[in-house]
Order: structure tokens, then sequence, then C-alpha cells
């Protein structure tokens, strides 16, 4: 038993761990596609989406995703820059992908088609969107991609699906679209504008090449006004546009804040149907569009187009109905027998021209 120790230590034993060392080398380098650095000779173990690995950067190494929900993975800038996901989107449903990050971290999102053509990118947030809305986004495996420009850590991948329709007017060439919830896209003539049922909260998508344009029909009640505001994504320019049903422009938002606002405070606007327009200036993404209403006064002084001309309608300077300064109804007129009672502090909205 000695001299078999003694020859393990001797040139078999050199032979011996030359061999085994060429057998693990090969392990290890398997092994580290797997594997990431969270320092020098340390590892730990990838289970991007739960898969028990690393998410792979081609089609045919990217892990499947079985639905809808919310998933966590690790990318860094040097080792593992790209983490793919194959996800089977069925007929008459759109997906939307929200990608967030650690705070200092620059990682990017990417939508594919499956034929891996690029349907939507975003690459500036905190959380990345991206959406088939208003996409040519096929039914069948699309691909979602996660890229680290700079930095590393875990992300967290939320998607969702929701239910569309395979047409839709108004100048879109894709399909997908669910405007205001109405299954398409809404379109840019007052014939295939998207009716809103009343004021609300509604999400929508325009994009500056192919669906620059939505339009949305609103039944304003008479003595009523009303107040509508579209935020829009970081590093896009939208604007907005109020209608009435001639029609013809009533108020316009077209600079480069978010939101832009337009309301027919001080306008001619009157009961019926009007219409509000969202319009892709710059850049593409899902825009919310908040519509309100508000009790306005058909008559009355203090510069009131329908008031009398002692009321203060010939020297309040506002020539149009439809006011409600400090929500009184009319306009403040600009005098002390004409001013606006205010009742308490607070915070008052009004119009002028």
């Amino acid at each position: 038993m000695a001299s078999l120790v003694n020859q393990w230590r001797g040139p078999l034993a050199v032979c011996l761990t030359l061999v085994m060392c060429s057998l693990i080398v090969p392990m290890f380098d398997v092994e580290e596609e797997y594997f990431s650095y969270l320092a020098p000779g340390v590892f730990f173990a990838q289970n991007d989406a739960g898969s028990g690995t690393d998410a792979g950067n081609t089609t045919a190494t990217a892990v499947n995703i079985t639905g809808a929900g919310t998933y966590a993975g690790y990318v860094n800038d040097t080792s593992d820059d790209t983490d793919a996901y194959a996800f089977n989107l069925s007929n008459g449903t759109g997906v939307h992908i929200s990608l967030t990050m650690p705070t200092g971290d620059d990682f990017d999102l990417y939508l594919w088609n499956g034929n891996v053509s690029l349907v939507d990118y975003s690459l500036t947030g905190n959380p990345e969107t991206v959406t088939s809305n208003g996409t040519n986004i096929t039914a069948g495996i699309i691909y979602i991609s996660i890229s680290a420009y700079n930095g590393s850590g875990n992300y967290t991948l939320t998607i969702t699906t929701f239910s569309t329709s395979s047409s839709g007017g108004g100048g879109s060439t894709g399909t997908g679209q669910n405007d205001a919830g109405s299954g398409k896209d809404a379109g840019n003539t007052t014939a295939t504008a998207v009716n809103l049922t009343g004021p609300g909260t509604y999400t929508g998508y325009v994009h500056d090449t192919n669906d620059i344009t939505d339009a949305f029909a609103l039944n304003l009640s008479s003595g009523t006004g009303v107040y509508a505001s579209v935020t829009m994504p970081a590093l896009t320019d939208f604007d907005l546009y109020l209608y009435n049903s001639v029609p013809s422009v009533v108020n316009t938002s077209a600079g480069v804040t978010s939101p832009e606002v337009v309301s027919s405070n001080g306008t001619n606007i009157t009961g019926g149907i009007v219409y509000i327009v969202v319009e892709s200036f710059s850049g593409s993404g899902t825009y919310t569009l908040v519509v309100s209403t508000f009790s306005t006064g058909s008559t009355g002084g203090g510069g009131n187009s329908s008031g009398n001309n002692t009321g203060g309608n010939s020297t309040g300077g506002n020539t149009t109905s439809g006011q409600n300064d400090a929500g009184s109804g009319r306009d403040a007129g600009n005098s002390s027998t004409t001013a606006v009672n205010l009742t308490a502090a607070g915070t008052y909205t009004g119009y002028v021209h």
C-alpha cells in the first residue's frame, strides 16, 4: 500500500493530474456560461426568469416564458450583456412589457417579432417600457431582450397582455391597437374617432411615422365644459387639440411640456359632440389621456358674453361663453363690481386671453 502511494507521487501522478485538469477545464468553461462574477474569484448561479440558467442572446438560447407575469434576471455590461426571452403571443392579444433596474444602471428593453424584426424599444427610462400597441406584431413566438448598456445587477421584467382587434382605422399601418379601451386604433377623422363614454383616464398609442394622430369624440352636455390633459413618455413630443363639432379648433397645447393641457374654459364651445386629438410631433409610445368636465354658466355677468352690457361684458375683455373662473360659472370681471368672490384660501383655475 505504501509503495502504491509513493507511485502516485511520481511521474504517474503528474500525468494523471494533467489528464484530470484537461477534463476539468472544459467543464468549467461550460459552467461559466451559467455563472456571473460578483467579485474576482466569486461566482453565483444564474436563474433568469426562474429557468435555473442564464438567458442566452439568440433565438436558440432564449429562455421560454410561459405566460404573463413578473420575472427576475441578471445582466452586466461586460460578461453577460444580453438576456433574451421567447413568449408565445396568442391570436387577438397584445403585449406590454416593463423593465425595472437598479438605480445608476442603464439597461435597455427590446421587443422583436417572430422573424426577429424590431417592433419596439426603450432606451432611456426606469422603468423601460415597450408595447405591441400600434405595431405590426403577429401572433406566435415573439422575443423580448434586455441589454446592459452600462452597469450590472438584477432586474424585474413585468409582462402583461391585453385583448386587441385585428383591424382599426385612422392611419395606423399596424394591428393590435387598443386606444381608450376600444380594441382598435383611434382614427384621425370625425368618422373614425373613438367614442369616449365620459370623463375618465384613458391610454393610447401614437407614432410619428405610422400612427401620428388619435382622435376621440366626447358628447358634451349643455352647460358643461371640458378639460383634457395628455402625459407622454420621456423624450417624446405629443401635442393635444380640442375641436368643436364643426370641427374647428378651440384650444391647442403644442409645446414641449408633459402633460399638455387643453380646456373649453373661455372658448365658444357648445354642448354636443366635441373632439379631442392627440398627435405625435416626435417619437412614439403610450400616452395617458385624462378627461374631466365641469359645470359652466351660459348666462351671467362679470365678463360672460351672454350677460348684458352692464354686467361687465363690454369691459371684461372676453367675448366668448363658457367661462368658469374659480368655479364661479362665469368670467371673472376686471373691476371691483365684477370681481369673482373667493370664499376661502385654496387653489383656483381661470382663463384669460
